[in-house]
């Protein structure tokens, strides 16, 4: 029963996990780019993409993953990152938009 106790006021997390600060990070959809390119992010961190162009934009994973549909002038969306959300992504409507989800390392 000890044990059990320990683990509960513990969270059952090792101390490297808790630790871990989530983030939000900023991407801006402007000029037909997105900025940062490639922001550094880790599981969990929520992402948010605003528009700030005059025309609506997606973000849609290249795996098919996770898609924002149309992103409207001035509006945001934002995704929460699980495991397999990492990599390439663009904006279905304009070629030139394309930018990358880095895993960090920290």
């Amino acid at each position: 029963m000890l044990l059990l106790v320990g683990v509960v006021a513990w969270g059952g997390f090792p101390p490297s996990h808790a630790a871990r600060s989530i983030r939000r990070v900023s991407v801006d959809l402007q000029g037909l780019t997105m900025q940062p390119v490639a922001p550094d992010v880790s599981v969990g961190d929520t992402v948010v993409w605003t528009n700030r162009d005059i025309v609506a934009h997606t973000v849609t994973s290249s795996t098919g993953r996770w898609d924002s549909g149309l992103i409207e002038a001035g509006a945001t969306w934002l995704h929460v990152l699980q495991v397999d959300d990492f990599g390439e992504y663009r904006c279905k409507y304009h070629s030139s938009m394309v930018a990358q989800l880095t895993r960090s390392t920290r």
